[in-house]
């Protein structure tokens, strides 16, 4: 997974926080994931490479937002 994670970062000249790869790897594992926190905190940043991961392994995404205010 490490280096999976090393080429969505380095694509995207990003690079995830260790709490943020935790959720990605969260979501790899439990295939359904509860992503919650205030503004800044990386959301968008978590779903953008949870699709570049699952695109590459050519696995459907799904996505909701309660609020209908996703980006």
């Amino acid at each position: 997974m490490q280096e999976k994670l090393e080429k969505i970062e380095k694509a995207n000249g990003i690079e995830l926080s260790d709490k943020q790869k935790e959720a990605v790897e969260a979501v790899s594992k439990n295939n359904i994931c509860v992503i919650t926190g205030g503004p800044g905190t990386g959301k968008t940043t978590i779903i953008k490479s949870i699709i570049e991961l699952y695109k590459n392994e050519r696995k459907k995404v799904v996505l909701c937002a309660p609020t209908r205010k996703s980006s």
